[in-house]
């Protein structure tokens, strides 16, 4: 089974899917979260972006809450709205990255 394919199986269980990424913007250290779980019968999305320099204040950059129909629309947002690829998500262990009652 593809990456992918290992993705949609776990959201289809009920999983949030998701990672934790660092990357350099604009010269300055950034963090970026991105979660998915099926919830209701929809696809909620999560992505994030603070500047770390910004944490201890939680002063983020921004945080994107949305909801999709299919599982493929949820792909396209991710691979559109953040630096993640789906097939890189992965089971949240523990805590999860956002809690998807809220919008």
């Amino acid at each position: 089974m593809s990456e992918e394919g290992r993705v949609r199986e776990w959201l289809e269980r009920g999983k949030q899917v998701g990672l934790t990424l660092e990357y350099q913007l604009s010269g300055k250290r950034c963090w970026s979260s991105v979660a998915v779980q099926k919830w209701s019968g929809k696809y909620k999305t999560y992505v994030d972006e603070i500047f770390e320099e910004n944490m201890a204040a939680e002063d983020y950059e921004r945080e994107d809450v949305r909801s999709f129909d299919t599982v493929d629309e949820a792909a396209a947002f991710i691979a559109a709205r953040s630096r993640a690829r789906f097939e890189d998500l992965r089971p949240c262990k523990g805590q999860r990255i956002f809690n998807p009652e809220f919008d």
